[in-house]
């Protein structure tokens, strides 16, 4: 990643910038059939990827859901090198093996991307477990939908880490849907708070 010598607010709206417009390009460029990956964009998801990755070092690693390029671009990665990905081109970040929904580039961290809910989850704990076995000082950031938090690999994921002490940060990016059901009529409790053990959550839903 670049050196942080403008302001924060110069860096996340640039990083914002960036991921919108290539998102864009790439709603552009798809009806012409040459990208041969099937995508999912992170169009209105730009701030949660651009803040996090803000604050992490070029040695932490992240893992995202199959709307993961917001992440990999928040995170250092190159817009070419992701293009010829998308394309499945020997050039890009996975040697065009990965497509759109699995992005992965070690060289900046970027440990990958599922299309099936929760399955980052489990990965990105274990990888934590190897970072402490290491003694690193680099932590692991794993993002999911609220949808993971329906799996049980999420909540065995979440015991597991609070248990050993794992050097990771839960993001969870909840837009509300589980792809057109809305949340509300899924659950009985709205907050997911109550769900990775913080009890914050139930408090709050019992004050609704």
């Amino acid at each position: 990643m670049e050196e942080r010598t403008n302001s924060p607010a110069a860096r996340l709206y640039r990083s914002m910038y960036l991921i919108r417009r290539v998102e864009e390009e790439i709603v552009r460029l798809y009806p012409t059939d040459k990208i041969k990956s099937p995508v999912h964009l992170s169009i209105g998801q730009e701030a949660v990827s651009a803040a996090v990755c803000d604050h992490l070092e070029n040695s932490d690693v992240v893992f995202g859901t199959y709307r993961g390029h917001a992440l990999y671009l928040a995170k250092g990665g190159d817009v070419p090198r992701m293009m010829a990905e998308l394309y499945g081109k020997v050039d890009g970040c996975a040697r065009g093996k990965a497509g759109s929904m699995h992005l992965v580039d070690p060289s900046v961290g970027m440990m990958g991307t599922s299309a099936v809910v929760a399955t980052g989850v489990s990965n990105a704990v274990g990888a934590a477990l190897a970072l402490k076995m290491q003694r690193s000082k680099a932590i692991v950031v794993c993002f999911f939908g609220e949808g993971a938090t329906d799996e049980g690999a999420w909540h065995e994921s979440m015991n597991f880490a609070a248990l050993k002490k794992l050097p990771i940060l839960f993001v969870c990016e909840n837009n509300g849907y589980a792809i057109h059901t809305p949340q509300r009529p899924a659950r009985p409790l709205q907050s997911l708070w109550h769900r990775s053990g913080d009890d914050r959550g139930s408090r709050a839903d019992a004050a609704a």
